[in-house]
């Protein structure tokens, strides 16, 4: 599997699991991006390794995060219509309230529970909702965001994010 960015390898192994569950936050509702989160059970446990492990959550509500830090989104994009490959997209915090004014010409209500990030060159797409929005902290990865709307594939226009650390208490019921 190949790293979008620059062909580097990401990994060399995945595993395909079944849902047992969906899990939704109780207050979503479709469409409206507001409390865009859930949990997925899986059927059986995953095997650990180097490349299959659970991610970190901040510990606190405010992980102390600043603008335009370093962000990586990672998931799966469909390069054709039958090809997918593994992807990994560096991107950048924006500020809340320019992204609020950008996305007031959209349905997407911009809230106090989003962050916003864009990248200079490549970006995601709409079809990669509910990927992680990761960062590393003294070398160890933290998923501050899960990612709930995103513009055109290709575009730099700021995707917005469901911030994971505003969902710890209910994360860890």
């Amino acid at each position: 599997v190949k790293n979008s960015d620059n062909n580097e390898n990401c990994s060399n192994t995945n595993e395909e699991v079944d849902v047992e569950k969906k899990i939704p936050h109780r207050s979503f509702r479709e469409g409206s991006g507001l409390h865009d989160i859930g949990l997925i059970r899986l059927i059986r446990s995953v095997q650990y390794s180097e490349y299959i492990r659970p991610i970190c959550l901040p510990l606190s509500i405010n992980p102390g995060i600043s603008l335009y830090e370093d962000m990586v989104l990672s998931g799966w994009t469909l390069l054709n219509k039958t090809t997918v490959t593994k992807k990994k997209i560096l991107l950048n915090l924006m500020d809340y309230e320019k992204c609020k004014v950008i996305h007031l010409n959209f349905t997407i209500v911009v809230t106090p529970l989003n962050v916003c990030a864009t990248g200079n060159e490549k970006h995601n797409c709409q079809e990669d909702s509910g990927g992680p929005l990761i960062f590393s902290r003294n070398g160890q990865w933290e998923q501050i965001g899960i990612l709930s709307f995103a513009k055109d594939c290709g575009s730099t226009f700021p995707s917005v994010y469901t911030i994971t650390s505003e969902y710890l208490r209910w994360l860890q019921q």
